[in-house]
């Protein structure tokens, strides 16, 4: 491997620690100028100023010399779930290290084999007239989804070729974001910190924009919109749903559904409501109620028996079939033991279903 350093991917690093050019500066004893022209590309890092700030960002050198696979995540930079008031240092710091994480999750997965299809579809909108709803009618029977509520989301995802990466973004602000980058599979980073209702819509939601907006972009407004009816009807498909949804959805017709639908109460009155399976004012005081509560942000009866496992699968094949220490591995791919470490570990709180079937990696190319 070269052992040039990568003006991207330094700016990546830099970026994702939320170091300005005089911070990182500062730490490395390198000016701000001299960084921004080899940033920039102006001039090559020195072996010394490459060691140097290698060290300034706790990384490799190995890993500052790898070159990004692709500046491109999502569509117009990212499709994410977040809110307004999520401050611009922080989302950069988040889609930079996500940045860097693809290039080492790129190595780990060359190093085995994915004995299951790669069969994630897109639609084109004009074949389904413009609708998420049959859009995602199209994704479920395509992926063979059995009938009513969905009991483990994200093996269904990773049984069609997606990766769920869950990770504290350290703000509560950024729900969720999709990365397809070249030579890697589908990816939805989710965040940690939220509880596994949100993740589940927010897995759901991505899926959306890959099954829709990958092959045609359109402006982020609508993408949302389309993104959010395509969760509701992937989770909670119009008819099974609308057959059991009651005609008066208080907070215990909503903890029901929400044990059998393993969704928000807030996603559940939604949904009912744009079906119009209740009225205006029973979803405005229902609304008020969970409101006052405080469960608009956190909700009671919280779903469990759920993890993404593929990245951990991968991880611990890598380890036990090649006799790999978590240091080793963390050496090659470029990434820190922690994150090795941390790769390894289910959803905060859950655990795989029992009942889903994962199979087995196996090592590929000797590796």
């Amino acid at each position: 491997m070269s052992k040039r350093l990568s003006p991207a991917t330094l700016q990546a690093a830099r970026l994702s620690q939320c170091f300005s050019l005089a911070d990182l500066g500062g730490k490395s004893g390198i000016s701000s100028p001299t960084l921004s022209r080899i940033e920039n590309g102006a001039r090559d890092a020195t072996p010394a100023e490459t060691e140097r700030l290698a060290a300034a960002l706790s990384m490799s050198v190995s890993a500052l010399c790898r070159s990004l696979i692709s500046e491109r995540l999502g569509l117009s930079g990212f499709y994410h779930r977040k809110l307004s008031r999520a401050g611009s240092r922080a989302v950069s710091a988040i889609e930079n290290q996500c940045l860097l994480d693809v290039v080492a999750f790129r190595e780990l997965i060359g190093m085995v084999h994915l004995p299951y299809p790669q069969s994630v579809i897109t639609v084109d909108m004009d074949d389904v007239k413009g609708d998420p709803e049959k859009a995602a009618e199209m994704v479920r029977l395509a992926w063979q989804v059995p009938r009513g509520p969905i009991q483990d989301l994200c093996a269904v995802v990773e049984r069609a070729g997606c990766f769920v990466i869950h990770s504290d973004f350290g703000i509560s602000e950024v729900d969720a974001l999709y990365q397809k980058a070249q030579g890697v599979p589908p990816i939805f980073w989710v965040n940690s910190r939220k509880p596994m209702d949100r993740v589940r819509w927010n897995i759901a939601h991505e899926l959306g924009h890959l099954v829709m907006h990958e092959e045609r972009p359109i402006n982020n407004k609508m993408a949302e919109d389309q993104a959010n009816q395509f969760a509701a009807a992937f989770l909670m498909p119009r008819s099974e749903f609308r057959g059991e949804c009651p005609t008066r959805l208080r907070v215990p017709e909503l903890v029901e559904m929400k044990r059998r639908w393993r969704c928000s109460m807030i996603a559940i009155l939604w949904r009912a409501h744009s079906l119009k399976r209740i009225s205006d004012a029973e979803y405005k005081n229902t609304l008020i109620t969970l409101s006052k509560n405080g469960w608009r942000k956190v909700e009671p009866y919280p779903i469990t028996g759920e993890s993404p496992k593929l990245l951990s699968t991968a991880v611990r094949q890598c380890l036990n079939e090649n006799g790999l220490t978590e240091e080793e591995l963390a050496d090659r791919i470029g990434i820190s033991v922690q994150k090795v470490q941390a790769w390894q570990q289910p959803f905060p709180g859950q655990r795989p279903n029992p009942n889903i079937d994962q199979p087995p990696l196996r090592l590929a190319n000797g590796y």
